[in-house]
């Protein structure tokens, strides 16, 4: 007997049933063939901001394509995902929701609109994981603490991460801290041999407190730093970290074990200094007195492959580089427009923005607090030049507070000029845009008109100034107000000199 044909496509019928199966006979089970040549894509795939869209598929579609073409060349080929966690972008969308319900985040408070960003989560995060999961995607991400620690057995499955933690099927003893090696030695098997791999590993042994009797890491290695002329604090903080050297060592045997070390890259870096020691304890460790507004920030980070050429990078480097380099070592294409950190290798003069607004550069550091340029060689920054930096990271502040405020998020922003650092939306960069963009010259005709009204509630403040007249600008009036009264707080010091 005949069975009609739905007239439409029904994907619940079909697409559930085929994915359990192909789950359940191990389809997506990847195999090592050192006999080929390998070939990679590692992509982050949509995040929680909504569910994935037409431009998600076309995305993913090409990657398809580039996947399998090597494959039929004869590459042994690995798509590996991973999902962004997109806090400003979510954020946005949630206020965007919130807004047709006639509410804003002040009226509702801190913990409702935490609940609601984790509603939107549990509605389209999971939603999407589900989605990319049928693509064959496999992860790992391991925290050798209590697995709910910072909401991460939300965030990280999110990620796109087989995550593991204390409770959630990472075996480690528990006390505080927990032990790093233990972490290495409970997960590698997950991994090792279902090349090519991507694990995290969040640890946890070098933490505080730093003392011998309330700290099991110390305590366990507190024999290997007796004899060192630290005080308890700084020889805890010592000991501690000896667990996760260890845990290091172990991780390089493993991988020499299984014949990949020289194929596997390991990048290791910290997210914080140690704000359990105090300023005398950290400057005891340095050797010399901190200067506790830049250099008590200074930390490490370590790249490394078997068999690689050492090369040490002394210039100053944030978190935020990491990304940008490691894309460019593994020959990986990005838009460097959508990060704000640059590659440590480039030739770009670096620049490090702390968050009261300071700053530092090859050549020295800005303290915001006190508006005081300390030089490292000897030279002093011109105050032009100061200003530059100053105004450059205030424009882009605006620009990223501009979009946010907005009802509706764009698809691209247009900037004026060339750096786009720390802006969330795709953007286009356009030197002298005004003269070459419809949009850019009408937006900038209304930021004149903005300035123009700022001046005039300026000149409300400073009444003697004029402002309402000369609208900022270095006219014979200002220059004449500027002798007599002196300057207020809104004046550039650059432009004071041309008194």
């Amino acid at each position: 007997m005949a069975t009609e044909m739905n007239k439409t496509y029904n994907p619940s019928e079909i697409e559930d049933r085929l994915y359990k199966k192909w789950m359940d006979k191990k389809y997506f089970h990847a195999e090592v063939d050192r006999s080929k040549k390998p070939f990679t894509i590692v992509m982050p795939p949509p995040n929680i901001t909504g569910q994935l869209h037409m431009g998600h598929a076309l995305d993913n579609t090409l990657q398809d394509i580039l996947i399998r073409w090597r494959r039929m060349q004869g590459y042994c080929a690995l798509w590996l995902p991973g999902t962004d966690h997109a806090s400003i972008a979510t954020e946005a969308k949630i206020v965007e929701a919130m807004r047709k319900e006639g509410v804003t985040k002040e009226e509702i408070g801190r913990e409702a609109f935490l609940e609601r960003a984790w509603d939107w989560k549990r509605q389209y995060g999971g939603r999407i994981v589900e989605q990319l999961k049928k693509l064959g995607y496999s992860a790992y991400a391991y925290h050798d603490h209590t697995y709910t620690f910072y909401d991460r057995n939300e965030s990280h499955p999110n990620l796109g991460y087989i995550y593991k933690g204390l409770g959630n099927g990472l075996d480690v003893k528990a006390t505080w801290p927990e032990s790093d090696v233990e972490m290495i030695d409970l997960s590698t098997a997950d991994y090792m041999g279902k090349e090519p791999f991507h694990a995290y590993y969040m640890t946890v042994s070098g933490h505080l407190e730093y003392n011998f009797y309330g700290n099991m890491m110390a305590a366990k290695n507190r024999e290997l730093v007796e004899d060192l002329p630290y005080s308890d604090a700084a020889r805890a903080y010592l000991a501690c970290n000896i667990e996760l050297d260890r845990a290091l060592e172990l991780l390089l045997e493993r991988l020499e074990e299984a014949g990949v070390a020289e194929n596997t890259v390991i990048a290791l870096t910290a997210d914080h200094y140690p704000y359990g020691l105090t300023l005398e304890q950290q400057s005891e460790l340095a050797g010399h007195e901190l200067d506790e507004r830049f250099e008590m920030y200074r930390n490490a980070c370590i790249i490394y492959k078997k068999g690689m050429q050492p090369e040490t990078v002394e210039r100053p480097c944030s978190s935020l580089d990491l990304l940008p380099t490691l894309s460019n070592l593994f020959g990986l294409e990005f838009d460097s427009r959508l990060y704000m950190g640059q590659d440590v290798f480039s030739d770009a003069e670096p620049l490090i923005v702390f968050s009261d607004h300071s700053w530092l550069t090859e050549r020295g550091c800005y303290y915001a607090p006190t508006g005081e340029y300390t030089s490292f060689d000897g030279t002093e920054l011109p105050e032009e030049e100061i200003d530059r930096i100053n105004i450059l990271r205030a424009r882009l502040l605006a620009m990223e507070r501009a979009i946010q405020g907005l009802s509706r998020r764009p698809d691209l922003a247009l900037v004026d000029g060339n750096r786009s650092e720390g802006i969330t939306v795709p953007c286009r960069t356009v030197v002298k845009g005004d003269r070459k963009s419809a949009s850019i010259a009408a937006a900038s005709i209304l930021a004149k008109v903005s300035r123009d009204r700022y001046m005039g509630e300026m000149a409300a403040v400073y009444p003697v100034y004029g402002f309402e007249r000369h609208k900022g600008y270095p006219t014979q009036l200002h220059y004449q107000r500027l002798r007599q009264y002196g300057p207020c707080p809104i004046h550039r010091r650059t432009f004071l000199k041309k008194l």
